[in-house]
Order: C-alpha cells, then structure tokens, then sequence
C-alpha cells in the first residue's frame, strides 16, 4: 500500500470514523488509503490531544519541545541520581571487602594498621603488614 499524504482535515475525519465505529477498520483504511497502524497512531495522538487540552494548565502551554526537552532533564536527575546510588554501593563493597594491593585487609583494616605503624613497604617491594608486638 503506497503512501497517501492526508490532509490534517482527512486524518481527524479517519480517526473520527474509527472512534464513531460506523465502518470497519478496513472500510476506514481502504477509504484513505492508510494502514492500520498508522490509523492507530493517529488515534492515540488524537486521544493524547484531547486529554491535554482537557487538562489545561502546564501541559497545554508547553510545545512539543519544552516537553522533550522536560522529559529529557528528568532523565538526566534519574540516570544522575543511579550514578550515585551505584558508586556509593562500590564504595560501601570496596571498604568492607579485603583488597590484594592492601596485603589483604580492607582499606579500614589498612587505615587501622597503618596509624599503629604496622605497615611497612618499600617502592620496589610488596606491602607487608608487621604483626603488632605483645
């Protein structure tokens, strides 16, 4: 089915013979030679239509634009607020989970070592932990 450019008049008229249900969908897309997922498409933007112009306020005075461009700073809070949530849980994991580069201690068990001088390493060497004396 080749593609028909319908007029913003023809498109209502098709949705408006859809919603009213007088003649099949294949009657309604045969008349304007649509298919029917476009015709569906219509319906749901003409249905999104009238719930916005019903609602008023904000919605109604926003363009198209002003809208994604809303919807797209609300993405960028969520994906920014995840970022967070997903480093703090690295963090958490890190700091309670030993580490092979800490000689096996966690970093508050290295912190801990290294405040009681435990802790010895040379650039050239691995880090050794020296046992406090009793």
């Amino acid at each position: 089915m080749g593609a028909k450019k319908l007029s913003d008049a023809d498109k209502a008229q098709a949705v408006l013979d859809l919603l009213q249900g007088q003649r099949t969908l294949a009657e309604i897309c045969n008349r304007y030679g649509i298919s029917p997922t476009y015709l569906y498409k219509l319906r749901d933007r003409a249905l999104e239509a009238v719930k916005v112009a019903l609602a008023g306020g904000e919605k109604q005075d926003l363009s198209r634009e002003r809208q994604l461009e809303l919807k797209l700073h609300r993405a960028k809070q969520r994906s920014g607020h995840q970022a967070t949530l997903v480093t703090r849980a690295i963090r958490e994991y890190n700091e309670e989970h030993p580490h092979s580069s800490l000689a096996g201690l966690s970093p508050d068990e290295y912190r801990q070592a290294y405040y009681e001088g435990q802790v010895t390493s040379n650039p050239k060497e691995n880090l050794e932990i020296t046992p406090k004396a009793a």
